[in-house]
């Protein structure tokens, strides 16, 4: 439920600027430390001018960071520049790198390198992607790399200093990021098809290189496992779903989502927290009413007390997929979904009824029924290095903790609403430390009392 603090506005750019199968990667580079004030214009001028004039059609897409690096600089972004041929891209590079930009103000001078592939720029094609609708790259994604390198030091395929450092002097920070969580997918048993694309531009990694590169242990699978409802969800009262849910359809969503890294049809983010700025008071207060309904749903099942703790709140409407962690989360959070949809996956077992013939999976056959993942619509958390839980919060109300990798699988049809309770608070000290996934059984007292008196 966090706002990204790095999400990016772009400026608008030519087609021919996204990499693509025609080789585009070969003829790009990237571009640094592009001022505030700078326009494509501008950026375009400096390549054809200082004896570059023959190096042909210039194409130039700015993209602009959301933030400051200190409040006394202007905001800077970066370029992506593509040429007309691999060529006069390699002669731009080698004549204009780390030299003087001529009439910018100060003392700003050319940061260019070669274009390489980042999280940003690539979309996995993946088996998991067709059987899951979240590739396992994008699970993996939110991930720090710190944790990256964790697992697979865990894993048995511990990453290579030595090859991270040539990896970063080809492509940045990004293109070091995307390699890593190449290895930990291979790591994972799954190995990336842009290996198939033959544009893949000098000295970037590959998933090739991923499996290459240092040791391979054994394949560590991905399992996921559904969760028991009975220890896990506490059902909502009928007459509290109703009621929540007629606001939720008459409410007037925004146009712009709170979160536009979120994949949403609508999203609203409201906090109680204090010193909110104008922009958040005058979002808490037009939908006020919606607090009031989740504030009211969730003392349905959990009391007033409980549902009083929390100062964030947030509503989606149809949000599919969307990995991420929430970071500034201090506490676990309650979550719950409402609507009338369904699951639209292949066919599968659900609580041990087969609909239809399903062929089953190796790990699948030794699980019992009623935990074989259906996941269509469900919350998915990740509980460990290979574990994901899919929690049905259908009618229900999930404790989970934001600040592990989790989403929504996407194999699902119809309306979809979801409401997140959160804490954050202004008081660091007051932060719970993250122990686990999905808290079981977090309405019986008694039962926390007895297993934290037992350690």
């Amino acid at each position: 439920a966090t706002v990204d603090a790095g999400d990016v506005t772009r400026s608008a750019a030519s087609a021919n600027m996204r990499p693509s199968g025609d080789g585009a990667e070969q003829r790009m580079l990237w571009m640094g430390n592009i001022q505030a004030h700078w326009t494509n214009e501008f950026v375009k001028s400096l390549f054809l001018v200082g004896g570059l004039e023959g190096v042909g059609g210039v194409e130039v897409a700015i993209r602009r960071n959301a933030f400051r690096v200190s409040p006394d600089t202007p905001s800077v972004g970066f370029a992506l520049v593509t040429f007309a041929t691999r060529e006069a891209a390699s002669e731009a590079l080698a004549r204009l790198h780390d030299t003087p930009v001529p009439g910018a103000e100060g003392h700003a001078r050319f940061l260019l390198r070669k274009h390489a592939a980042t999280l940003q720029t690539t979309t996995e094609t993946t088996t998991e992607t067709e059987r899951d609708g979240v590739s396992l790259q994008s699970q993996l994604a939110p991930l720090d790399v710190g944790e990256v390198r964790r697992r697979l030091e865990l894993f048995g395929a511990p990453s290579d200093p030595e090859r991270e450092r040539e990896v970063r002097a080809s492509g940045g920070n990004g293109a070091l990021r995307l390699w890593l969580l190449r290895r930990l997918c291979a790591a994972h048993g799954e190995v990336s098809r842009t290996d198939a694309r033959t544009a893949a531009i000098p000295g970037e990694p590959s998933s090739a290189d991923v499996v290459r590169d240092g040791p391979r242990a054994r394949v560590v699978p991905r399992v996921f496992t559904r969760a028991d409802p009975s220890t896990t969800t506490k059902a909502l009262p009928p007459d509290a779903v109703s009621k929540c849910l007629h606001t939720l359809r008459t409410t007037e969503w925004p146009r712009v989502s709170d979160r536009v890294a979120v994949d949403a049809d609508g999203y609203i983010s409201l906090s109680s927290l204090p010193n909110a700025n104008a922009r958040r008071r005058r979002r808490n207060a037009k939908y006020r009413n919606v607090w009031v309904a989740a504030r009211d749903l969730l003392a349905s099942v959990a009391g007033e007390e409980a549902a009083s703790q929390f100062d964030g709140l947030a509503v989606t409407k149809n949000v599919r997929g969307s990995p991420h962690i929430d970071a500034l989360d201090v506490a676990a959070q309650f979550a719950a979904s409402l609507g009338t949809f369904s699951n639209s996956a292949a066919p599968s077992l659900i609580n041990g009824a087969e609909d239809e013939p399903k062929k089953v999976t190796d790990d699948e056959k030794n699980t019992p029924p009623e935990t074989r993942p259906t996941r269509g619509g469900f919350l998915c958390v990740e509980s460990g290095p290979c574990e994901v839980v899919c929690v049905d919060t259908r009618d229900a109300v999930a404790a989970i903790d934001g600040r592990f990798v989790h989403w929504v699988d996407p194999k699902y049809e119809g309306e979809r609403f979801s409401l997140v309770w959160y804490k954050r608070t202004t008081d660091p000290s007051a932060g719970e430390p993250p122990a686990r996934a999905v808290h079981e059984r977090w309405w019986d007292a008694a039962y926390w009392r007895d297993r934290e008196a037992r350690g």
